[in-house]
Parts: structure tokens; C-alpha cells; sequence
């Protein structure tokens, strides 16, 4: 009876308590709910509005590679070396602008405009493109003029053949490209957005200007702005006058929205608020990479009530599932007494157990010692003597100060990996316990030096191995090189295609032979360090034309930011382009198509500087970023799009920097993109070795 009493108290307590938590619950869900909506909304207004300015920006990008075609320069040049000749091209321009309206496009002037190889252009290659890339009309219009302003290629008769005197038109020509703001294009007979791109030749000579209409219908439709996040979404698209582009409730376009939404876009770029019982979000354009965005604000309403109907689920799970711990509360306690008297017994026997664990055996074949939390030795078996015999310490007196240093850290950390620490020629591993509330720590070490030494055999074999490869290899690249030469005789196809799969597979040897050897000079200490002056600038620029091809092929955007003053470190020349080119390359393989990668390096301090690697690509599996630096690791989110990785390149790096005295560490969200940053010394120490980096 005395226990069952103090029992039912708790009983009572508890249940009090888990009543109170679940109304502290279902308060909290409410709050995280209205969180997690407000999140997931600003989240969905930014990928609306980046969308749009996506898209206007692949626009400007597509209509500017349009003016770089053979066909469209020779096209302008023509038609200007045609105005150049005139005795008065004023005269010429003012009259055709004159007569331009009543022609209609069954003259033979305008006919002939329309024929024309730059207007076949212009239809071929941005409309069609759009018409077969989206199913959809993109451009409403699309013109091009020459240097003096006169049209020279047209998809839709203009209101004005003499564009010179147009405001838009001295604008391209003297600042660049650029979006119009929103207007009704007479010629299209639509809201849409003017895009104005300066057209120039190969010496970057200003030779005309290309003009196309984006219809404001063709931009929502891309990017189904129509879709909510809730049936009662209210979507609109607001000008930076808070003026409305596009709604879902059918308000008028360029309506007033000011009064309505209280939004603070220059302190942020999103952000959400309840307002009359109402969740609004809202996104400003922040443009995209060369366009700089028009100040449109994407807007979002939600009904509160709406969005908060999941929690009058989660209120009768809650009181279905407190009902079910009540009881099992209940149910619990009945078994609390045996448990308690079971328990008891098992601290009893794992005390013992621990105790007897604790005590040291002398005659241990492996060195086991016990030391106070200073580190003096108050117990050693037979074995460990030896050792203190040769550190020259007896009992009663303190390990040596590099013993106890290399221990503290891991002690600390309560690390259950072994330290390791060498004895003359001898290596050693050591494992410590400390109890709770105990004055002492326990050392237990034993001799891995075979095990040492026959892990050195292993890696000086695939050294060993790996420079006996590159004679075989470098003589089947020689003969590939023989024999690719129309010289030595002609081959068929298949014959080439044979030999092309011998030089590749060749290649491929070669590298991972190169890597190999790296690894093991890294492991066995045998590379040499010599410094030299190596220019930052050059380093970096050399890189970028490595990967140029590749750079091309995928369109990224390869940005390098250097320091003003800082223009060259101290270091080996091999080494630091081998680091470099490892984080460069992985960039460059794992980044998306339109992605982009940015060096940045920074002096930092007075010793070292700072280099970050930065891309947009897949990112690294947050559960495996432990195992980035670990020889032949390779993530398996990258793993099938480069088959040939060697898995060795990251762990090298990291082993060379740290050699070297600097650091490297990272930052990755997958599918976000990854972030190296390293940091070396200025001055470089020489190093002497038997061999250089390959």
C-alpha cells in the first residue's frame, strides 16, 4: 500500500500534465501550421516571380544569339552599305516614313521587306522556335532595323518604317538591351513588353537594333500564374506601381492595387502577413543573370480558415490518441513496481560488471596503464613499463606532454577511436576509460606496427604497380597517335572507330594511373614542394580556357573575382593548379546546363588568403557529406553522370591542403548547389621529396 499511493499521485500528475501539453499542443500546431504555410507560400510566390524573370531573360538571351547569325549580320550590312550610298538619307528616310501607312502589305515595297532573307530569318528562327519549343505564340512582333533606322526586317507590318526617332530606339543604341515597361502595342493590338537588343557586328560596330513584342497573355501562360496554392487563392501580378498586370479575380488591367496591399518591397524581396483574416504573401523581381527586372510583385491571398483546415483533423486525432496513452498510462503503471525491483537487480550486476572491468591485470601481454586526470601514472603492468622506460618516466611522474596532448582532445570529445602515437620505431594505438566521478583514466595500448608496415607494402606495391603501367600506356598513346596519321595509311571506318575507343580507354588509364600515383606519394610522403611566384590571375584565367569546351557546350556562366592587391603567392606551381583544378572541374561536371560557377578570392590576413569554388549544380546527400574527403568516395546522386571518376580527386585535395597548412571546408544543399572554400598560406615551405605531383 505505501507504494501504490505515492503511485496514483503520479498518476495524476502525469495526466494533468499530458492534458495541459495537448491544449500547449494543439496551440503550437496552429502557430507552426500558419509558419509552415507562410514558408511554403513565400517559397511559391519566389518561384512564380524567378519564373518570370527567367523566362523574360532567356528572351533577351535568345533574341541577342538571333543578331550573332552569319545570315542577320550580312543581312544589316547590306541594307546599310544600301543607305550609306544614298546622296541624302534623311530625305530618304522621312519619305518612306511618310508613305509607310498607306502602303499596306500588298505593295511591292512592303512585299518585298516581308521576302526579304532577314524577315525568312526572323520567321524561321524565333518564330518557328517558339511556335515548336512551347506550342504557343511567344513573340506578338518582331522587326529589325539598320544602323540609320530604317526597318530592314519585319514579321508584322509596323505603325512607322523610320524607328531613329523613337525614344526606345536611341536607348538600345546607346545603353544596350532592355525591357520596356508594360504598354498596348498598337501594332499587335495587345499588352505586352518590349525587348530592344543593339545589334553589332564582329569588331562590336553598332549596325542596327532588333525589337520584339512579349505579349503580356504569352508571360502568365508560361508560367501558370493561375495556379494557387488553395481553391481560394487570389493570384495578381502587380507592377512597381502596384498597378495590376494579371488576376485570377478579373480586375482590370493597370487597376489601382496600392490601397489594397500595404506591401514594404524595399525592405524585402518576400515576405507574408495576415490581413482581415488573410495570409498574403508577396515576391519582388529580382531579374535574372544580364536582366535587372521591371519591379513586378507577385501576390498571393489565402483564406486563413481554408489553410488551418488540417488542424481540426490533427483536434480529433489528438483526443483520439490521448485517450489511447491515458490508457496506456494506466496499464503502464501496473508493471512499474516489478520493473522497478527488476532494475534495481541489473545496476547491481552491471556495477559489479564494471567494476571488475575496470581493474587492471598485470600480467596483460599488451601495455595497459592507469594515470590520474594530470596525467601521472599511477599503475603500469610489466609490458607498459617499457614503454615508460623509454619515454623516461617511472610511476608517480606525468606521461610526456606530446602523449597527453594527442589524448586530452579525445577525451574530451569522448571519441571511441583510438589514438595513435609512436614509441621509437614502434607505432601504437590507444584506447581510454574514464569513469564517471573517478579521479583516474585507463590507457589500453597495443603494437599495430606490423599492421603498419604491411599497409605501407600495400601502397608502395600500387605505386610500384602504377608507374610500371605508364611505359605500356604512354607507347599505346604513341601508336594510337601513329596510327591515326593519314601518313601511315588510311583506315576504313570502323578501323577509326576502333582506334578512337583504344586512344579513349588509353586516356582513361592514364589519368587514373595519374591519380594513383598521387595518392600514394600523398600516403608515403614522397612529393616534393618547390615554391615559385605563381600569378593568381593567371592560374584562375588558365583553368576557365581548360574547361572552356565544356563551358560552352552546357552555357554556364563562369564568374572569377580577385582582390586588387593581392597578385601572386609563394607556392608549387603543380600543386596549388592541382587542387584548384580538382574543386574547378567537379564544378564545372556536376552543375547544370545554364547553371553557373563562381571563383572568388579574398586575402585573408597576413599570412593566407581565401579561394571559393561555388556552383549551382546537383549538391552532395546531406547523409553522406561525412564521407566527401574519403578515399574512392563518389556521392550517388553524380555517380551516373560521370562514369570515368576515379573517387580519389577530393581525397587528395583535402590531404595536400592540409600538408601544406591551410584548410578546406564546404557547404551543399542537393539540388542547390556546393560551396569549397580553402584556405592557404602566401608563402609556401619547401619540401624535399623524391618525385612531383603528376
Amino acid at each position: 500500500m505505501k507504494i501504490q499511493v505515492p503511485l496514483v499521485v503520479v498518476f495524476i500528475i502525469i495526466l494533468v500534465l499530458f492534458s495541459t501539453q495537448s491544449w500547449i499542443f494543439l496551440q503550437r500546431s496552429n502557430s507552426a501550421l500558419l509558419q509552415s504555410i507562410s514558408e511554403e507560400s513565400i517559397f511559391y510566390a519566389e518561384n512564380r516571380i524567378n519564373e518570370i524573370d527567367s523566362f523574360i531573360a532567356d528572351r533577351l538571351e535568345e533574341v541577342r544569339l538571333f543578331t550573332r547569325i552569319p545570315e542577320v549580320q550580312t543581312a544589316l550590312r547590306k541594307s546599310n552599305e544600301e543607305f550609306s550610298a544614298m546622296t541624302d538619307i534623311g530625305a530618304t528616310l522621312a519619305e518612306r516614313d511618310e508613305v509607310w501607312p498607306m502602303l499596306g502589305a500588298t505593295s511591292s515595297f512592303v512585299a518585298d521587306l516581308f521576302k526579304s532573307p532577314l524577315s525568312e530569318q526572323i520567321k524561321n528562327t524565333l518564330i518557328r522556335f517558339g511556335d515548336e519549343q512551347y506550342a504557343f505564340k511567344i513573340y506578338s512582333e518582331i522587326f529589325v532595323t539598320n544602323k540609320y533606322g530604317a526597318i530592314a526586317g519585319l514579321s508584322n507590318l509596323t505603325s512607322d518604317y523610320n524607328q531613329a526617332d523613337e525614344d526606345w530606339w536611341v536607348r538600345a543604341r546607346d545603353e544596350g538591351a532592355f525591357a520596356g515597361e508594360v504598354s498596348f502595342d498598337e501594332s499587335a493590338g495587345l499588352y505586352s513588353i518590349p525587348l530592344h537588343i543593339p545589334i553589332v557586328d564582329e569588331a562590336n560596330n553598332f549596325i542596327g537594333v532588333v525589337k520584339t513584342v512579349l505579349a503580356l497573355r504569352t508571360i502568365v501562360r508560361y508560367t501558370f500564374l493561375a495556379n494557387g496554392l488553395y481553391d481560394s487563392t487570389v493570384v495578381e501580378l502587380l507592377d512597381k506601381e502596384k498597378r495590376v498586370l494579371y488576376s485570377n479575380v478579373n480586375h482590370k488591367i493597370f487597376a489601382d492595387r496600392s490601397h489594397i496591399y500595404n506591401l514594404n518591397t524595399d525592405e524585402a524581396y518576400a515576405q507574408t502577413f495576415i490581413d482581415n483574416e488573410q495570409l498574403v504573401v508577396f515576391a519582388k523581381s529580382d531579374g535574372s543573370g544580364e536582366y535587372t527586372g521591371l519591379g513586378w510583385i507577385f501576390v498571393a491571398r489565402h483564406d486563413t480558415k481554408e489553410a488551418l483546415k488540417p488542424l481540426a483533423s490533427l483536434s480529433i486525432f489528438t483526443l483520439i490518441m490521448s485517450t489511447i496513452i491515458i490508457g496506456i498510462i494506466i496499464l503502464t503503471g501496473i508493471g512499474i513496481i516489478w520493473f522497478v525491483s527488476r532494475l534495481q537487480k541489473k545496476i547491481r550486476l552491471a556495477t559489479e560488471k564494471i567494476t571488475d572491468l575496470a581493474k587492471i591485470p598485470a600480467e596483460n601481454p599488451n601495455p595497459i596503464m592507469r594515470v590520474t586526470r594530470d596525467y601521472t601514472v599511477l599503475y603500469a603492468n610489466n609490458i607498459s613499463r617499457k614503454l615508460l622506460k623509454q619515454w623516461g618516466v617511472s610511476p608517480g611522474q606525468k606521461l610526456p606532454t606530446k602523449i597527453s596532448q594527442l589524448i586530452e582532445p579525445a577525451l574530451k570529445q569522448k571519441t571511441k577511436k583510438p589514438v595513435e602515437f609512436t614509441v621509437g620505431n614502434a607505432y601504437y594505438e590507444c584506447l581510454f576509460y574514464s569513469p564517471d566521478n573517478e579521479e583516474y583514466i585507463n590507457l589500453y595500448l597495443w603494437d599495430v606496427t606490423k599492421e603498419k608496415a604491411v599497409d605501407r607494402a600495400k601502397t608502395e606495391f600500387v605505386s610500384l604497380a602504377s608507374h610500371q603501367l605508364r611505359t605500356p600506356l604512354s607507347i599505346i598513346n604513341w601508336h594510337s597517335e601513329m596510327l591515326s596519321d593519314p601518313k601511315v595509311g588510311k583506315l576504313n571506318k570502323k578501323q577509326k572507330e576502333y582506334l578512337n575507343e583504344v586512344r579513349e580507354g588509353s586516356f582513361r588509364m592514364t589519368k587514373l594511373v595519374g591519380a594513383l600515383l598521387n595518392a600514394t606519394r600523398l600516403d608515403l610522403g614522397t612529393y616534393k614542394i618547390e615554391p615559385e611566384p605563381v600569378e593568381l590571375k593567371t592560374l584562375f584565367t588558365d583553368l576557365e580556357k581548360q574547361y572552356a569546351p565544356t563551358i560552352k557546350d552546357k552555357r554556364l556562366t563562369f564568374k572569377l573575382k580577385l582582390p586588387t592587391k593581392l597578385k601572386t603567392v609563394t607556392a608549387d606551381k603543380t600543386i596549388i593548379r592541382l587542387i584548384f583544378d580538382n574543386l574547378i572541374s567537379n564544378a564545372v561536371k556536376y552543375s547544370r546546363p545554364k547553371g553557373s560557377i563562381t571563383v572568388s578570392v579574398t586575402d585573408f590576413g597576413v599570412q593566407k588568403f581565401k579561394v571559393s569554388v561555388a556552383d549551382r549544380g546537383y549538391g552532395i546527400p546531406k547523409n553522406q557529406q561525412k564521407e566527401i574527403f574519403t578515399k574512392m568516395f563518389r556521392a550517388d546522386n553524380v555517380a551516373s553522370l560521370d562514369t570515368t571518376g576515379t573517387g580519389l580527386g577530393l581525397y587528395m585535395v583535402k590531404a595536400i591542403i592540409n600538408s601544406l597548412g591551410g584548410t578546406i571546408t564546404f557547404k551543399s544543399k542537393l539540388n542547390q548547389g556546393t560551396t569549397f572554400t580553402v584556405t592557404l598560406p602566401k608563402k609556401i615551405k619547401l619540401k624535399k621529396g623524391s618525385s612531383r605531383f603528376a
